[in-house]
């Protein structure tokens, strides 16, 4: 009766985490064309500007531009390996159009995963700019890499 009741529980409990968000299979983020989709559904834009193509437009599925992103790089000695000889950092400085709020991101490739932080911030929802998003977003982000590309020294006089 006990290894009844035991493999029961462990039937409940195997059924019980397939089925809580844990469980769930996770979300599949792809880049098509420029158009970033999650599970297959279209969410938003992320196009290639310039050149070389390191620098995206965030746009609607409209083609309403939402924000810049201009990727940045520098050298920094803290960060030289035997895999970055140089110490290259490499990084995004994003402008909101509409508000004119930056921040800095870190640059990630391939670009599919720009475009998965940007979604998991909620920065476009149901095909629009979420202002308290992207107010959240630069909060959150600031400016973490300009100061080290400057030199590094930042000076902070208090009055």
């Amino acid at each position: 009766m006990k290894l009844i009741l035991s493999l029961l529980f462990v039937a409940f409990l195997t059924i019980s985490i397939q089925h809580s968000p844990q469980g769930k299979e996770k979300d599949k983020f792809e880049l098509k064309d420029d158009v970033f989709l999650v599970n297959g559904s279209a969410v938003f834009k992320l196009e290639h500007q310039g050149g070389m193509g390191y620098d995206f437009k965030l746009k609607t599925l409209d083609d309403k531009e939402v924000a810049f992103l201009k990727m940045m790089e520098f050298n920094d000695d803290k960060q030289i390996s035997s895999s970055n000889p140089k110490g290259r950092v490499t990084y995004f400085d994003v402008t909101f159009y509409e508000s004119g709020l930056k921040c800095e991101i870190e640059a990630s490739f391939p670009k599919k995963f720009v475009g998965r932080d940007l979604y998991k911030h909620g920065i476009i929802k149901d095909n629009m700019p979420d202002e308290g998003a992207i107010k959240n977003f630069a909060l959150i982000n600031g400016s973490k890499f300009s100061p080290r590309a400057a030199g590094g020294t930042i000076i902070i006089i208090n009055n």
